[in-house]
């Protein structure tokens, strides 16, 4: 079994010596292996070929001289001697009559290299028997199209298992097929020109000088939304997607895999933020008998808290609460049910409809239809203030600047949930390290009198940074007001993304911390508004669009 990396790799070749091959581009559980033998900052996908080869028991890989980490892996696998053969095939940036050339004379030294190794004559015409004339797929239907890099297969397969359209895959992990005629021909210089020709044409990855060819995939009308995939620690594809956002109208969003296998909370959430814009849903919505009165309940889920709410017909509150989420977030869910039915003086079978979002949306069993925390605070803030466009949700595990319209419709959306840095969590790390109760912190931090600065952005070394800073018996008011800044800071990237605004909102339970608040506004240089219901804004947005779907 021979592995492989990259699309532009001559796979056909390898039928030609009676060789199957695999793609190496499945999602690993950890880097144990890579950070063994390589530098941390090496790209995901280049650990996860590590981990591939020693799980699969490779002994045989072909890799595209694409990148430098590609390189650097194949100097790493050099020195392993479990891997007997690891071979590294030049692949040129231009496409002209050069480069074909060029391209066919590294194919042609493939091939003796492998009949070296393996000992193997190379078959002409199993090579040539396995192209077959190629149908030309209907492309009629509405999809999404992923872009940008290279996506896990387990990656995709999840993304079409949640998604409300067709997808197709059009990074550097997609297949194309293509038919050869070369039957009648029988120099083997002839065949592998035409071959190599062909390969250079297929769609191009970002590494090419020509994308002219990238860029009309745009224009394909039938392309309904587009998400576009990059790899930590790869920067090749984050350029184009500035240049996409820029030009496209449908909607995108953006997602950072690392070929890891804890990437399908943070895709669920942007896909499915992805499918509302569209005014999409996968789901049916359970059909409910409709009620005289009506009351219908949000129900907020998140990493911190859980928060939920009942409104009736007239989107009047009747019941609120605010539960700490436990270990087990069913619990929380089930007493701020109980908690909320209480406060609203009614009973569970005289509510008309539960709309359960935020990250335990997927564990309230009892919910009619769940939705994104992106779509609910959206329309929760466009209830507390029909002026909002921008509303900065800080929650417990993530950050998100979300830009409205008048309806409080999402229009686009940016998160940081990859990080701890900028979110409650954050806050809560720094609490306790300064031994601070939270409450007390938020005063605190606006009577600073010195100005210090936490440069890091993440959490553990922001942590370094504060114990640094204590050692040098700094004032605990500055201290704070430093680490304010520094959520402000990354608020302030978030915001810049989809674009500032005149009016900001924010939501979540950050919103009760003044100092944070202060800092923020000082970043944006405008007032942020703060509702006292912004702990409990998604829960309202929840309820609000399960009241939209007793009227309608």
């Amino acid at each position: 079994m021979i592995g492989y990396v990259c699309k532009y790799t001559p796979k056909e070749i390898f039928e030609g010596f009676d060789m199957h091959c695999t793609e190496l581009n499945s999602s690993v559980n950890d880097f144990e292996t890579a950070h063994t033998v390589g530098h941390n900052n090496l790209c995901s996908y280049s650990k996860a070929i590590m981990e591939n080869i020693k799980l699969l028991k490779i002994k045989e890989i072909v890799f595209m001289n694409c990148c430098d980490s590609l390189r650097r892996t194949k100097d790493i696998l050099d020195k392993d001697k479990k891997v007997e053969f690891c071979y590294i095939i030049d692949l040129p940036k231009k496409i002209n009559e050069y480069s074909i050339n060029l391209f066919k004379d590294e194919l042609l030294k493939f091939i003796k290299a492998y009949e070296d190794f393996s000992k193997k004559d190379f078959n002409i015409e199993k090579f040539k028997n396995q192209f077959k004339e190629v149908k030309a797929k209907d492309e009629d239907d509405s999809c999404v199209t992923i872009l940008g890099n290279r996506l896990s297969k387990e990656d995709e397969n999840y993304i079409k298992k949640i998604s409300s359209l067709n997808v197709r895959n059009c990074t550097c992990s997609q297949t194309e097929n293509f038919y050869l005629k070369i039957k009648n021909i029988s120099k083997l210089d002839e065949i592998i020109y035409l071959y190599s020709k062909e390969i250079l044409n297929k769609n191009p990855c970002m590494r090419m000088e020509n994308i002219e060819k990238r860029k009309n995939l745009l224009k394909e009308p039938n392309i309904k939304g587009i998400i576009y995939n990059t790899v930590k620690f790869c920067d090749y594809y984050n350029f184009e997607y500035v240049d996409i956002k820029e030009k496209v109208d449908v909607p995108i969003v953006k997602i950072e895999t690392d070929y890891t296998k804890s990437c399908h909370g943070q895709i669920s959430t942007r896909i499915e933020g992805l499918m509302e814009s569209m005014h999409i849903k996968k789901e049916e919505v359970s059909e409910k008998k409709i009620k005289s009165d009506i009351y219908v309940c949000g129900i907020d889920s998140g990493s911190t808290s859980t928060n939920a709410v009942i409104l009736n017909e007239k989107k009047e509150i009747l019941g609120e609460t605010i539960l700490k989420t436990g270990a087990k977030s069913l619990n929380s869910i089930n007493m701020a049910l109980e908690d909320v039915l209480k406060n609203a003086n009614l009973k569970k079978s005289q509510l008309s409809f539960i709309v359960a979002t935020g990250y335990g949306r997927i564990s309230v069993p009892f919910a009619d239809e769940k939705v994104t925390e992106i779509t609910c605070h959206g329309k929760g803030a466009n209830f507390l203030n029909k002026n909002i466009r921008t509303v900065i949700d800080i929650g417990g595990q993530d950050s998100k600047a979300i830009r409205i319209n008048s309806n409080g419709d999402v229009e686009e959306f940016v998160m940081n949930d990859k990080c701890a840095a900028g979110t409650g969590r954050f806050l809560e790390l720094m609490a306790r390290t300064l031994d601070l109760d939270l409450n007390y912190m938020s005063e605190v931090g606006v009577k600073w009198n010195k100005e210090l600065t936490i440069s890091s952005m993440c959490s553990v070394f922001a942590e370094s940074e504060v114990i640094a800073l204590i050692a040098q018996n700094e004032n605990i008011e500055d201290i704070v007001h430093s680490i304010n800044k520094s959520v402000a800071c990354k608020v302030l990237s978030l915001v810049k993304r989809i674009g500032l605004n005149d009016l900001f909102m924010i939501t979540g339970g950050v919103s009760k911390n003044y100092g944070v608040v202060l800092a923020i506004e000082e970043k944006l240089n405008s007032k942020l508004i703060v509702p006292k219901e912004a702990q409990i804004c998604g829960a309202i947005g929840a309820a609000l669009i399960g009241l939209e779907r007793v009227l309608n």
